[in-house]
Order: structure tokens, then C-alpha cells, then sequence
């Protein structure tokens, strides 16, 4: 299988596309893929304890109606944590 790659925000250059994910504060964690070239963090979600929750749920459901339901509520909960953790000075 052939390594995913993303290129860097910062030095532009391709890197291996590795999520790692490290702990903020409050229970809230940071999901990123980290640049090999500059180790500059690209953020891809924040979550907390209700978000990985829900997304736990989420791939556990067959019902594909329900599952919709879930992402939309997914999504909703990533952009409002996004919205507070993003300008934060914790990072």
C-alpha cells in the first residue's frame, strides 16, 4: 500500500500523512499531522470526551440514516471546538 501524503502548510513540501494527537487541557485533545521537513503542526479537529463519544457511536451504528444524523452533529461539535481552541493560547 502506498503512504498518504500531505503537503505542509508551512515549508510546502510533501510529508507522510500521520495523525498524532496530543492533550490540551480540560480533556480537550488536538488531532494534527505533523510535518516531517519542519515539524510544523497542521490541525485537522479538537475534540473532548463528548465528541469522541459520539464518534465512537457513530462507527458502531449500521443504519446509514443514523449515521448521517450523527456526522451532522459531529461536524457541529468539531467547528464549535474549533472556534474556541484555534485562537487559544494553549497551543
Amino acid at each position: 500500500m502506498a503512504q498518504k501524503l500531505f503537503k505542509c502548510d508551512k515549508c510546502f513540501k510533501l510529508t507522510p500523512l500521520i495523525q498524532k494527537t496530543e492533550n490540551l487541557s480540560k480533556g480537550i485533545q488536538r488531532n494534527f499531522f505533523e510535518c516531517k521537513n519542519c515539524k510544523a503542526k497542521t490541525t485537522v479537529y479538537f475534540s473532548d470526551k463528548r465528541l469522541r463519544r459520539m464518534i465512537k457511536k457513530q462507527q458502531t451504528l449500521n443504519v446509514q440514516e443514523r449515521k448521517a444524523v450523527l456526522q451532522s452533529e459531529i461536524e457541529q461539535r468539531m467547528n464549535e471546538l474549533k472556534t474556541i481552541y484555534e485562537t487559544s493560547p494553549i497551543l
